[in-house]
């Protein structure tokens, strides 16, 4: 998914949302953990403790 790498890379996690085509962050928030389990938010502090 596009979005998890721009969280990486920074964005916030309504930035990435933008960027992939949602226009509704609920729509994107649901489609995001539904891939990974987790919300973005959640996703981008995991990335900060366990840098690939």
């Amino acid at each position: 998914m596009h979005a998890a790498g721009l969280i990486r890379e920074g964005a916030t996690a309504l930035e990435a949302a933008t960027a992939s085509g949602f226009n509704d962050y609920s729509n994107f928030y649901k489609a995001f953990h539904q891939v990974f389990g987790t919300s973005p938010v959640r996703y981008l502090a995991d990335c900060e403790r366990f840098p690939w």
